[in-house]
């Protein structure tokens, strides 16, 4: 039986009540971008940025806080909406608020509550720690695309899957359940291959309808395999080749943009934990780190979007996060330690641009927020955690964040509910 006859036969099968609507939705994955979801790209940090370096720049000439070579300079609405910078040490950093400073966000002053690197990542990432809680990209794709074919792409960094497990794919295991051991067949190999997987599955489809066996375990294998196979043709699509950043990034975009995903997380490069050394080696990840993003968001302008109209950066959100900071002064190894208030920054589709929100004092302890304007409130604020600005995250994607996050106050000048 050639694919074309033995799709005849499926569809044949399909119409005589063998398959349950989730097999027809996973005919439906073949045809590329059909929806208009709201994606979401997710980038940490591993280990715990100085926030001195770029997103904190109003603690110039303060003995209470150490900061790097580099000028205060605008990006944004206003003269308080502005980035540290240092054209000479972080280029990229500067080429990114030039290009794209309109559509960024940074967000100061949040409490992570931790010290700790694994609980810091649990925080930052579900808003809560111990808790056994889905991350934000998985409680978004689990509730907006949990037909897709590889809802959630963890690529790589920190993963809290909770008990929303199916959702979520990993890069690695991609490529095994394609290519066991790193085994890649020729095309002749494949297609022997092919040939044998739809007789067979064919026969047992036929001896299960004869039988009346009308669900269960034939639905599942049915679906099964047009799940592998839909897998097998994207895969060029996702071009999983080779590792690194800005390729890990890419391979994300070809997948919202094909239908495939709604969510991805990446690990940025470099790494963030300077108990010694802290300038140099911070101003080198977050060059390398703006690097890759530069490229990632350029990608993201220039590409159509995945339904209607403009591009895919304005249905994109691009977060870029770190479990904690760092201390506000060096220590005796030029190296600063282990800090619970941190800054996050946030790109494209649905941000409020050109803002900074949020803030610390001069020893770089937060300051309450107005979650009504986003602006430091002494007197009347609120502190600013991390699950407001998961809540913020799931309005964006149109999911209720009351029943996930239930007493929760949702950090609304970030976002744009209209978007």
């Amino acid at each position: 039986m050639d694919r074309r006859h033995f799709l005849k036969h499926m569809a044949a099968v399909a119409s005589g009540g063998i398959c349950t609507p989730e097999f027809h939705r996973l005919f439906a994955l073949a045809q590329k971008g059909l929806d208009n979801p709201h994606f979401f790209l997710f980038i940490f940090a591993g280990g715990g940025w100085d926030i001195t370096q770029v997103f904190e720049s109003d603690k110039e000439g303060l003995q209470t806080v150490d900061v790097p070579t580099g000028t205060r300079t605008q990006f944004g609405l206003t003269p308080n909406d502005t980035f540290w910078n240092d054209p000479q040490g972080r280029p990229a950093v500067t080429q990114f608020f030039q290009d794209f400073g309109d559509r960024t966000a940074i967000v100061n002053g949040v409490n992570v509550r931790t010290l700790s690197h694994d609980l810091g990542r649990e925080m930052v990432l579900t808003g809560s720690m111990g808790n056994n809680a889905a991350d934000w990209p998985t409680q978004i794709a689990a509730r907006k695309a949990s037909d897709k074919l590889l809802p959630h792409l963890a690529i790589s960094g920190p993963s809290f899957a909770g008990t929303l497990g199916g959702i979520t794919t990993s890069g690695s295991t991609f490529n095994r359940l394609l290519f066991p051991n790193g085994y890649t067949p020729t095309s002749e190999q494949d297609s022997q291959m092919e040939t044998y997987l739809d007789q067979r599955l064919a026969h047992l489809l036929d001896t299960a309808q004869e039988r009346g066996f009308t669900t269960g375990r034939a639905d599942e294998l049915a679906s099964g395999y047009l799940r592998f196979e839909n897998i097998k043709t994207t895969r060029n699509d996702l071009n999983f080749q080779g590792g690194g950043f800005t390729n890990q990034a890419l391979s994300a975009i070809n997948a919202f943009q094909n239908g495939i995903s709604v969510t991805a997380t990446l690990s940025a490069p470099g790494g963030y934990d300077t108990h010694n050394d802290n300038n140099p080696q911070q101003a080198n990840n977050f060059q390398q780190t703006f690097a890759g993003l530069n490229t990632i968001v350029t990608q993201l302008a220039s590409r159509p979007g995945a339904t209607g109209t403009g591009t895919l950066l304005d249905q994109t959100t691009v977060c870029l996060l770190s479990e904690f900071g760092r201390t506000p002064r060096l220590n005796g190894d030029a190296g600063k330690d282990h800090w619970p208030v941190t800054s996050l920054m946030f790109v494209g589709g649905g941000i409020r641009g050109g803002r900074v929100f949020g803030g610390t004092d001069t020893n770089q302890n937060l300051r309450k927020v107005d979650f009504t304007t986003g602006l430091p409130d002494d007197a009347n604020g609120l502190e600013l955690r991390t699950p407001s600005i998961g809540a913020a995250l799931l309005a964006l994607a149109g999911i209720d964040p009351t029943p996930i996050l239930p007493g929760i106050p949702v950090f609304t000048p970030l976002v744009d509910l209209g978007a």
